[in-house]
């Protein structure tokens, strides 16, 4: 799901909760304002087929606005199932690497 770095990430969070902490590069998104995002920019992309996913603190809040993305001209919206906890830890263990090891 993030080896594709093309793709465009949604927080479905509240305001509070966004400016607290977020996902490098996630633009705030809340369900009931995909349309006005797409006229202030927050959802202004050439490519409709651009790779979107939300994420939110439940997979119902994400999925809310994945829906009504993929309904204003972005089909290939999609959701992460979890939690935003999940997905911070899910993206940021899977992109550690080891510096080095003791033999």
């Amino acid at each position: 799901m993030f080896s594709d770095n093309s793709a465009v990430l949604i927080d479905a969070r509240s305001r509070a909760e966004y400016a607290a902490g977020t996902i490098p590069a996630a633009e705030s998104i809340l369900a009931g304002e995909v349309s006005k995002a797409t006229q202030d920019h927050r959802l202004q992309y050439y490519d409709h087929n651009t790779r979107i996913i939300v994420f939110g603190n439940s997979a119902g809040e994400a999925r809310a606005v994945a829906d009504e993305i993929a309904l204003n001209a972005y089909p290939n919206s999609s959701f992460f199932g979890g939690t935003y906890r999940e997905l911070k830890r899910a993206r940021f263990s899977s992109e550690r690497k080891t510096i080095f090891s003791l033999s």
